[in-house]
């Protein structure tokens, strides 16, 4: 069986499967002041945060429908079946477009909705490459990964509340209250979903804990 492996570019994938050629990552868009920019092809992670510290509004978008199913079809032609890990659905639309672009276009997808993302999306798909060239069944493995998608644990904080403002998580009040005070919250993934769990006064004392 000829399985395409697919991802988004949300994920940060291992060294050991990142140039492999059954591998492709549909990029999100990056919006900035309204124009919009393929991520990883327009525009990379450093100057996304530049743009950040520039005051820009920088925000991010899902790739459409449309761009999966014509990446689907694409696939088609020299693949029986694809195999994707997407970013936490609770987060983006990606994992849903990605399932709905591969019923358009006819293509045999197993959808992994990874309920988180980042490294440990990269680390998911790379283990199930290896467990197919173990010799596992691409329906056992999906079973496997299913499981595996709740053996992480992720926490991480905020260098300030700028950025949180400008997304709408949190009010303009909020935001100047907190960095006034040098308040940073943690958070962590709870159900797929990023959930703040504790506060804690200055960056350098929330990046110990």
């Amino acid at each position: 069986m000829r399985i395409a492996w697919i991802t988004d570019s949300t994920t940060i994938l291992p060294d050991t499967i990142a140039k492999r050629d059954d591998l492709s990552v549909v990029p999100l868009l990056v919006m900035k002041d309204g124009e919009s920019f393929i991520d990883g092809v327009d525009v990379n992670a450093e100057t996304v945060y530049s743009w950040i510290d520039a005051k820009h509004k920088v925000t991010t978008s899902q790739p459409s429908i449309g761009s999966f199913t014509e990446h689907y079809e694409r696939l088609k032609e020299d693949y029986d079946i694809g195999f994707a890990v997407h970013l936490s659905s609770e987060l983006s639309g990606t994992y849903n477009a990605s399932v709905q672009g591969a019923e358009i276009a006819g293509f045999r997808l197993i959808a992994i909705d990874s309920r988180c993302g980042i490294y440990p999306a990269g680390q998911l798909l790379a283990e199930a490459m290896e467990l197919v060239e173990a010799g596992h069944s691409i329906e056992s493995v999906e079973q496997i990964i299913l499981e595996r998608r709740f053996d992480h644990h992720i926490e991480f904080t905020v260098a300030n509340l700028d950025q949180l403002q400008a997304g709408g998580r949190i009010s303009s009040t909020k935001a100047f209250v907190g960095n006034l005070l040098q308040l940073r919250p943690l958070f962590h993934f709870e159900e797929g979903k990023i959930v703040p769990y504790q506060t804690v006064r200055t960056f350098k004392k929330a990046h110990s804990k």
